[in-house]
């Protein structure tokens, strides 16, 4: 007879009463061979956890030689409705009871996830509970990603253009088609989303070429990059004076707006001016909603996932100043045998262009609104390409160029607010960013 828990408790009228628990069995898993070994041993496992890991453990059975029991995805994110992942129904707790023979299985994403997941079964009436190590589920999840041998990671507005086009022109590297994959963006979003990336940016890879992504947008992803691409990635780290950083990501988001909010910025304006800068630092940057440019954050995230010779840091100052140099580093640390000589670095997209006044922001947050985030589609319908084409079109009447630069005020303000995150990445990196952005 199974081992049962006696609880004390207070009931509705106050007396103390006394219930009884069935107590939960739990058992670890330490190797991809045991996961395997008990999917195919279990006659009911029910997956305990968010979606995205779910749709790898469900894409890991589906490869399997035989077809692992798995009834049910219980998440404890509230859901509308029942849905479906890779066939195998996803449910919250109100809309399925519990099963006394599952064996109810998650993963050890990190300690608090994991009690919390564990607790949320109990409470449910699990009494079998399979925890399976972190490890194991991040080995699963890079098979079934293309290899990678190198990731610019970071960080917008700091050259990463000029250094994908100066990469592009090694024989020896190999770097998606178009300018930026944004793959964490959608990788969650679909069931294949693995062989999405695989087909549309790496459907074939040679074993003598090195294999990169030049994706900022990853800056904020250690835990997903890890996940996909292994700890033995190497990792490009590209800073910029945070300060005139910020100003370029501002004109870019002045220009196509990701958000309504970026276009109320020009209530009050007849038409674009740079004291919008002031607006957007003041309930953007100061209060730390946006946060992309303190890089020491987000270089000591990756150092909780990789070690510390897996990342370069490049100043893109000094990138500029001095590129035969510092793109010879740059193809030595990513493992390029014959460096080519890069006597001066592509031209970036330091874009000037602004939306010219409200109108035209809201028409291009319309227009962004409409592409945002179809990075992930392998073709396009002749309908889509039309409307891409046109929305091209109407975005270049609602433009206008401005070369305006921050006031000395604005940057004096915003200096002295990175400060403190310039120090600890002097202090991180060796680099003396301090003296090269007179912070």
């Amino acid at each position: 007879m199974r081992e049962k828990d006696r609880e004390e408790i207070y009931g509705e009228q106050g007396r103390k009463e006394t219930i009884v628990m069935e107590k939960c069995e739990m058992k670890e898993i330490h190797t991809k061979e045991e996961l395997t070994k008990v999917f195919e041993e279990e006659e009911d496992l029910v997956i305990v956890q968010h979606k995205r890991v779910a749709r790898v453990l469900l894409r890991f059975a589906g490869h399997l030689p035989f077809q692992p029991q798995i009834k049910e995805v219980l998440t404890f994110i509230p859901l509308t409705a029942p849905k479906e992942i890779l066939g195998t129904p996803c449910v919250d707790t109100t809309m399925t009871t519990a099963r006394a023979k599952a064996l109810y299985v998650i993963v050890r994403l990190h300690e608090e996830a994991h009690e919390e997941a564990v607790e949320a079964a109990k409470q449910f009436g699990a009494v079998r509970i399979l925890l399976v190590d972190y490890e194991v589920f991040a080995e699963i999840s890079r098979q079934e990603n293309p290899h990678m041998d190198f990731l610019c990671v970071g960080f917008t507005k700091c050259g990463t253009t000029s250094l994908s086009n100066a990469l592009r022109e090694c024989p020896e590297i190999v770097l998606p088609k178009g300018k930026e994959t944004f793959y964490m963006h959608w990788r969650n979003k679909y069931d294949d989303a693995p062989e999405r990336f695989r087909h549309k940016y790496f459907p074939e890879q040679d074993p003598d070429k090195l294999y990169g992504d030049i994706e900022p947008s990853y800056h904020g992803s250690a835990r997903n990059v890890y996940e996909c691409f292994g700890p033995e990635v190497k990792l490009l780290f590209l800073v910029r004076q945070p300060s005139l950083a910020t100003f370029s990501y501002y004109k870019m988001l002045m220009r196509r707006p990701r958000h309504y909010r970026y276009v109320r910025y020009y209530r009050g304006f007849r038409r674009y001016s740079v004291k919008l800068f002031t607006k957007f630092a003041n309930e953007e940057i100061y209060t730390e909603r946006k946060d992309r440019f303190q890089y020491d954050k987000w270089i000591n995230e990756y150092l909780q996932y990789f070690r510390p010779e897996q990342i370069k840091v490049v100043v893109m100052e000094e990138l500029m100043r001095n590129p035969e140099e510092q793109m010879k580093e740059i193809q030595e640390f990513i493992g390029v045998k014959h460096p080519i000589c890069v006597e001066q670095m592509p031209n970036s997209n330091e874009g000037s262009a602004v939306s010219a006044n409200w109108l035209g922001a809201y028409i291009n947050y319309r227009y962004y609104a409409s592409i945002r985030g179809r990075k992930e589609n392998t073709t396009r319908s002749k309908k889509q390409k039309l409307f891409f084409r046109f929305a091209r079109w109407v975005q270049r009447y609602t433009t206008i160029e401005n070369h305006d630069k921050m006031t000395d005020e604005q940057k004096r303000k915003m200096d002295a607010f990175y400060k403190p995150s310039v120090e600890r990445l002097e202090k991180m990196t060796g680099l003396p960013v301090r003296k090269l952005w007179d912070i």
